[in-house]
């Protein structure tokens, strides 16, 4: 559970419409660094000075209906 000034302070950061996105599709807000886009188009984020410890980073998938299987492997 978030508490409500890391909610509202995401809510300034990534907007209206990306507040109500990341709602529906990660169940979270959040809002940090863009790192990288891999080759199936999701999105790798990082938030390390204001983000939870254990929630510093996230991924945004391109599909919502996505499968474990699209992203690529790390090494």
């Amino acid at each position: 559970m978030s508490t409500l000034a890391r909610t509202l302070r995401n809510l300034r950061q990534v907007g209206i419409r990306g507040y109500f996105r990341q709602l529906l599709y990660i169940g979270d807000t959040k809002a940090g660094t863009f790192i990288a886009k891999d080759r199936y188009g999701n999105k790798y984020y990082e938030n390390v000075e204001q983000e939870l410890p254990l929630r510093t980073r996230w991924v945004d998938y391109k599909d919502h209906e996505y499968s474990p299987y699209a992203s690529p492997p790390t090494s």
